[in-house]
């Protein structure tokens, strides 16, 4: 019989339990090494592939299949990639009918791995991987609809349609042109109608205002004429009644500079009007002309 000391079961214990301890620590780390989606850009609407390299670097083998979750926005879709990933190696996977994106512009694609949580992994944190796509617009952007071969192990996912957008032909502009004759040309009709209409209004009422200025320039006229015809008459019985002595000479000399004022202010009014009269005549004249 074998007898151990003492000292002996102490180190036999201690190095079980350190084997233990260090074989409960070991568990693999999934972590995204490289991403990118084919094609780099893609037209609004279109799906694309994601090609991406998962690594594991724990210390344990991922032997489980677990999910790989992609946001576009709010949109998500999750897929189930197979293992295993061995310990310090990586595996490749393709997924192809990812998106699409519903604006243009640089978008983020953010890419999770084992969201929920099926490896039981030493770092749950370093999961995550963001790429950039670059959605255009359809009429410019000469990208095929997104397609995918699977390679290597584990991949999965449809592949796309790996078709291109068709040219447009004549046929398909007819319902624009329909439209256009449909709404666009009566709605032209009906502005040049009106614009008719507004100018004709305009000129007979440009029209109206001529006569009625002059009909109110003559009546103003006659009105001037007659009020000089009358001071002229007044200065001349004033001239009468001074030669026959009936009137003093400062009376005469008082009433005649009084009635000359009055006489010279009618005149001028009368050349002014007079001469609107004739700026109004050539006008009209130039416009015959025309």
């Amino acid at each position: 019989m074998i007898v151990m000391k003492p000292i002996a079961v102490v180190y036999l214990l201690v190095a079980f339990l350190a084997t233990c301890t260090l074989s409960l620590a070991q568990k693999p780390d999934l972590v995204i090494e490289q991403a990118f989606t084919e094609p780099p850009s893609v037209a609004l609407g279109d799906l694309f592939s994601v090609h991406l390299w998962v690594r594991n670097i724990g210390d344990a083998d991922a032997n489980e299949s677990f999910t790989i979750e992609f946001s576009l926005g709010e949109a998500k879709r999750r897929v189930v990639a197979d293992g295993p990933v061995p310990a310090d190696g990586q595996k490749q996977y393709v997924f192809s009918g990812i998106g699409p994106f519903i604006r243009t512009g640089e978008k983020e694609v953010a890419i999770t791995i084992d969201p929920e949580g099926a490896v039981d992994e030493s770092n749950e944190e370093n999961n995550r991987k963001l790429i950039i796509v670059k959605v255009l617009p359809l009429a410019s952007s000469d990208t095929g609809r997104g397609t995918a071969t699977p390679a290597g192990d584990g991949t999965t996912g449809n592949a796309g349609s790996g078709t291109t957008l068709p040219p447009k032909r004549p046929l398909d502009l007819l319902p624009i042109i329909i439209i256009i004759v449909v709404i666009v040309v009566p709605c032209i009709a009906a502005v040049l109608v009106y614009v008719s209409k507004s100018r004709k209004k305009l000129e007979y009422d440009i029209k109206q205002a001529k006569v009625t200025l002059e009909g109110n320039v003559e009546s103003e006229l006659s009105l001037l004429q007659s009020e000089k015809q009358e001071l002229e008459q007044a200065i001349n019985i004033a001239k009468i009644k001074f030669y026959k002595r009936q009137m003093d000479e400062e009376s005469y000399k008082g009433i005649v500079k009084d009635h000359q004022e009055k006489l010279t202010r009618i005149e001028a009014r009368i050349s002014g009007i007079e001469k609107r009269v004739t700026n109004l005549e050539n006008n009209q004249a130039d416009k015959n002309k025309r």
